[in-house]
């Protein structure tokens, strides 16, 4: 990145643009009065701008920053610009004739454009989100350990039928707090593994055996060194690196007593008593932090700083997810005012730009016209529910089916003596709300059950279960997003394909109540192959009844599209295969263009044969539900795939249409 910063400024100055500052720097140094640039950088390989401002190639010189590079010298580095399009015609073209539809490059150049001209303006970007984070910014009311959560906005950019909207959602960004490494370490420790009373007891003691088993379990090492890996610090001491900026590389092995290098002077020394020398350390016994760079630096954790407002990176543990939903969770007018004023802003910001672009963005949202569909009755196996502002009870299955030979697991690092006890009343719960459901779950298979193990021993206790047929298998994990989860879900689908597995968190056994056990139950039936309940289709039903009937099965199907960034992306398509569209199969396939999907015809002729072969009818009509596409692209994308559809059909059966 710092490579392709030093580039961008060359880039620009040669083509007599504006002072950018790089996408490697910090926002915060940005000058909000700078005119805009010429010309905007993707971050990637693109740069767009609306003037022509080079040649048709261009050679720029570089010079590749040594310290990212071992075995590279700093020197001059040739990088070729080539001019893929001109965009002046297309953005004249647009601004005459809005309602025409865009071209994706377009499309691109101006979501590029708004959000270069925020991170310019002050704004710091965290993925596809933006936070205002400068000295008077100020942390939402939510307690997360070592962390704080601060308000921010995620914006793309549409083109809908009146023209180009900013489609702008509220959002909450988890940021670490400015504090003492040692102290951050602590708060993860204490929350994420739930080991605060060992830590307490080993963690801080020098002058017995515990520092040393505590540090030699080798799971919380990796999972400390995960957590510290690329966070920023500041060096507080009374060495010559006292102020110095670092980023943490990872966490030694050994502590800093005997950790080896050699100092100025070449004589060889270990980190605790180099900065002894200098002031006193009352942890010696600790690991240290190794930083990244051409040379590699070792420093004691407790002369570490962690600088502010960095975010934070892959998942939070569920404590802290329940606080962040809770600060989350606003009604809808609120949201509304928060959505309004953070546009408010971000226009002033980046007024400049859009007046350089000769285009404005209006002050008010647009308004989209809706309509309210009543909600039909839910159909059970002991009569019918009709939701009450989206909520209802569950009864009685329409087929429910039995679980007889079963078994149990507990997966987990450390021991728990109340977690066998845990599972044990919640079966029961099971067992009670399993009757009111016309589900029968029988006892464990083995009176042993549930059995406690390591995640290294899940392997083989799930292939003692295939062994036994077990028809289901409960699994236990101490959080759902541990690597157990995964691990469960690939062994079960992949290393015994067959073997049902319901995961489950511990914290959810302890406190479940008849609403949770029914909640796992409808999971249960639904995996073995039983019917929940079905839709009263009758409110839906525009033909008084035809549809969704033996003598006029219906089809519905749903296909969904993931992006993701430089690969291609993921397409899913939902179809039924039951009488009232209760009941689903998924296929999957990846794809470069999400507006035209080139395997849909083979995916549909899939669905139908499927559809065949588990109702043996063939279905009269089909709904589709197609979203992932832009109004002015589905009436291309709903031609090529209507023609599909028939073209399957027709491929199945001359006559079948």
């Amino acid at each position: 990145m710092e490579f392709f910063g030093k580039f961008e400024k060359v880039f620009f100055e040669a083509s007599s643009a504006s002072s950018l500052e790089t996408p490697s720097s910090d926002s915060s140094n940005s000058d909000s009065n700078a005119a805009p640039p010429l010309a905007y950088y993707d971050g990637r390989d693109l740069f767009y701008s609306s003037v022509d401002i080079m040649k048709d190639e261009a050679t720029y010189q570089v010079e590749f920053p040594e310290n990212r590079c071992r075995s590279m010298k700093e020197v001059p580095f040739p990088v070729v610009v080539k001019k893929n399009k001109c965009l002046t015609d297309t953005i004249e073209l647009y601004t005459s004739s809005p309602n025409k539809q865009m071209d994706p490059i377009l499309m691109a150049f101006f979501e590029v454009m708004l959000k270069h001209s925020l991170f310019r303006k002050q704004y710091s970007r965290v993925g596809q989100s933006f936070y205002m984070l400068n000295n008077n910014a100020r942390p939402l009311d939510c307690f997360i350990p070592a962390k704080d959560v601060f308000a921010g906005f995620h914006l793309n950019m549409k083109h809908v039928f009146n023209g180009l909207s900013i489609q702008v959602k509220d959002k909450c960004g988890v940021f670490y707090k400015s504090m003492p490494l040692i102290q951050l370490l602590v708060a993860f420790l204490s929350s994420f593994l739930a080991l605060m009373t060992v830590f307490q007891c080993d963690f801080w003691q020098s002058d017995g055996p515990q520092e040393s088993d505590f540090w030699m379990d080798k799971y919380r090492m990796v999972e400390s060194n995960k957590f510290v890996k690329k966070l920023k610090i500041r060096i507080v001491s009374q060495s010559n690196s006292n102020g110095r900026e670092k980023t943490i590389k990872e966490l030694t092995e050994n502590p800093a007593s005997n950790t080896h290098f050699e100092d100025e002077s070449g004589k060889k020394t270990n980190v605790a008593d180099y900065f002894s020398q200098h002031q006193r350390l009352n942890y010696p016994h600790l690991p240290c932090i190794s930083t990244r760079g051409k040379n590699v630096e070792y420093f004691p954790l407790e002369v570490c700083h962690v600088l502010p407002k960095q975010p934070v990176k892959g998942l939070l543990d569920p404590n802290s997810i329940s606080s962040l939903i809770r600060v989350a969770a606003k009604p809808a007018p609120d949201t509304f005012r928060a959505i309004k004023d953070n546009m408010l802003t971000a226009t002033q910001a980046i007024q400049s730009d859009m007046d350089n672009m000769n285009m404005s963005i209006e002050r008010s949202m647009q308004k989209t016209e809706a309509r309210v569909l009543e909600a039909p009755a839910m159909k059970y196996g002991d009569g019918s529910q009709h939701p009450n502002n989206g909520t209802w009870y569950p009864r009685a299955f329409i087929n429910p089916k039995q679980v007889k030979n079963w078994g149990a697991c507990i997966v987990s690092r450390r021991s728990n003596r109340s977690a066998s006890d845990a599972v044990k009343r919640a079966i029961e719960v099971l067992y009670s709300a399993g009757q009111k459901l016309g589900m029968e779950v029988g006892y464990l298979a083995y009176e042993n059950m549930p059995t406690e193990i390591q995640p290294s021993q899940l392997e083989e206790f799930l292939g003692f279960c295939v062994e036994n047929n077990f028809e289901l298998v409960l699994i236990v994990l101490d959080n759902k997003n541990t690597e157990e989860y995964s691990q469960a879900k690939f062994l079960a689908e992949r290393k015994f394909p067959g073997l049902l597995t319901q995961c489950a968190q511990m914290r959810t056994i302890q406190k479940i109540n008849e609403q949770s056990a029914t909640m796992i139950l409808m999971k249960i039936n639904a995996k073995l192959g039983g019917q929940n309940a079905e839709c009263d289709l009758t409110l839906v039903n525009p033909t008084n009844g035809v549809l969704f009937t033996k003598e006029h099965p219906v089809l519905v199907q749903g296909l969904e599209t993931s992006i993701i960034p430089g690969q291609e992306s993921l397409i899913g398509m939902a179809s039924s295969y039951d009488q009232n569209a209760s009941l689903y199969t998924m296929q999957s396939r990846l794809c470069e263009n999400v507006n035209v999907v080139t395997s849909f015809l083979d995916m549909q002729k899939e669905a139908l044969k499927t559809y065949y072969r588990l109702t043996r009818q063939k279905p009269e009509s089909i709904i589709f539900f197609r979203p992932g596409t832009n109004e002015h692209q589905i009436s291309t994308t709903a031609a090529y795939e209507i023609t599909a559809i028939r073209e399957a059909c027709k491929q199945l059966q001359e006559s079948y249409k």
